[in-house]
């Protein structure tokens, strides 16, 4: 982490002999993203209010929920490759030039591919980690880019 931290600095004072920075206030904050309706639905739920006891259809349908049998990782299971990744972005400063001025965002993504064998184990098949350092090239001249 220190050596991460001594590169961003030298990134950081190489852009400031071009732009002027006004640092975000109290360090680097993480800027969330917003949450879909779904996770928000997830969120608002919780597992014991699933179940559906009670119809408020009218007519009330004849017929029944049906519950759903969970597939154990050790039976046959059809999914065997799975994708997770994430993506965080963080407002480090205000780039200014004159009367042009650009945010400057340190973003990281991550991603991991990940395979589940016959016997229910899974193992990591690949994984990427990169940092971005972001700003807008239309906002500033071209002897600062």
């Amino acid at each position: 982490m220190r050596e991460f931290t001594e590169t961003l600095r030298s990134i950081m004072s190489v852009v400031a002999h071009q732009l002027e920075l006004m640092p975000a206030s109290e360090g680097a904050m993480e800027e969330m993203t917003f949450s879909d309706e779904d996770e928000r639905d997830d969120t608002r739920f919780a597992q014991d209010n699933l179940e559906v006891d009670s119809m408020l259809e009218i007519p009330r349908p004849n017929w029944k929920y049906r519950e759903v049998r969970f597939i154990h990782r050790k039976e046959n299971h059809f999914f065997r490759y799975f994708l997770d990744g994430s993506y965080r972005h963080y407002f480090l400063a205000t780039g200014l030039e004159h009367d042009r001025s650009t945010p400057i965002f340190l973003s990281q993504i991550a991603l991991a591919i990940i395979n589940r064998d016959d016997n229910g184990k899974i193992h990591t098949v690949r994984r990427e980690h990169q940092w971005f350092l972001l700003l807008a090239k239309a906002r500033i001249s071209e002897n600062a880019w």
